[in-house]
């Protein structure tokens, strides 16, 4: 195992950013199988966890196998994912409908969101967020397109995010949903 490798034995990935869903076909596998893509390698779903000593445990008996692993947080815990070496990456929409549909939530708003500032346990600073119906949602990203919008947070939502999708003057917002945040301050709007 070479050092970088090494390196990436137990990391938690906390920001959304840094990995993207897809599907994968596997050696092992007579279909395709949700995975995530991190810097350029497939990994497959190893274990939900609900906690990250379970995580931990669940990685180093991957390692111990010598099957390297990442973990990411959900909104109910961790999922432990495991490094597929053979993996071929699905491009075709074909392969994608065999996958469960997600949900995002699209909000129909004639005026601007006021947003606030929350603190979620895994990040250092502050989010911006908007809070709907007594939940907190950290903005993500901003789109130009409607469709878009709504297609990355269905992709995104198939992970048991929940998103929430709103209209801004030049665009769309999309905001995921943040079951441990804390409101420091309230601000302006979007």
């Amino acid at each position: 195992m070479s050092f970088s490798l090494e390196i990436l034995a137990f990391p938690i990935l906390t920001n959304r950013a840094r990995y993207h869903t897809c599907f994968i076909e596997i050696p092992e596998e007579d279909k395709p199988i949700a995975g995530i893509e991190v810097i350029g390698k497939y990994y497959s779903f190893a274990r939900f966890c609900p906690d990250q000593a379970r995580a931990f445990e669940t990685t180093s008996r991957l390692l111990d196998r010598e099957r390297l692993s990442i973990i990411t947080r959900s909104p109910k815990g961790y999922i432990v994912w495991r490094w597929e070496p053979e993996a071929i990456l699905i491009t075709n929409q074909a392969s994608k409908s065999q996958a469960t549909q997600g949900f995002c939530k699209v909000l129909q708003l004639k005026t601007k969101v006021p947003t606030c500032e929350i603190q979620v346990p895994d990040l250092d600073k502050p989010l911006t967020a908007i809070r709907v119906s007594g939940q907190y949602y950290a903005l993500l990203k901003g789109v130009a397109d409607h469709q878009a919008a709504v297609q990355l947070g269905t992709r995104m939502s198939k992970w048991g995010d929940r998103i929430l999708v709103t209209p801004k003057r030049k665009g769309y917002s999309l905001w995921i949903h943040e079951a441990e945040a804390q409101l420091i301050t309230t601000s302006g709007a979007t």
